[in-house]
């Protein structure tokens, strides 16, 4: 049975015509992006074209021309040595004190062995440390030397022969 739509008129009388169906129309299933791409490329071209360096944050180091010798006896040496993925830390040089792996620990034993040496007349605190050293590991130690007023601290470095 073919579905029929009933048409109205004024005059009160209708007539029945069949319904017609609309076919779909199928849509594209991919999504053109060469404009999403273009507003991408004109939004990188604005942002190099307008952003600037910020010269205020470069600082200019001095060049290094001669070393200063510290002398040892009058310093508290603090010594990092790597072993695999682990920086040890000890008090002295390698035959020295080691220290434990806890951070907290470690950072108590250090303040405490800077105490010591300036007790004992040593205002000076000698970091050494492989050049593979991690620089959070270094800078970790003096910031604890850092806490200590009164003392100054010197990183060692080995010179190139």
């Amino acid at each position: 049975m073919a579905k029929q739509r009933a048409r109205f008129e004024h005059s009160g009388t209708h007539e029945v015509e069949p319904i017609i169906r609309r076919r779909r129309v199928k849509q594209d299933a991919e999504m053109d992006i060469t404009p999403m791409i273009d507003i991408t490329f004109l939004l990188l071209i604005f942002f190099l074209v307008c952003s600037s360096i910020d010269k205020s944050s470069e600082v200019e180091l001095p060049k290094a021309r001669y070393g200063t010798a510290v002398p040892e006896k009058n310093a508290t040496v603090i010594t990092l040595d790597v072993e695999g993925d682990e920086t040890l830390v000890y008090l002295g040089g390698l035959d020295g004190e080691l220290l434990p792996s806890d951070r907290a620990a470690q950072e108590k034993r250090v303040e405490e062995a800077i105490l010591e040496g300036l007790a004992a007349g040593k205002d000076i605190v000698i970091i050494k440390g492989e050049a593979i050293a991690k620089h959070g590991k270094v800078s970790d130690v003096a910031g604890v030397v850092g806490l200590v007023d009164g003392v100054r601290l010197f990183l060692a470095v080995s010179e190139k022969r």
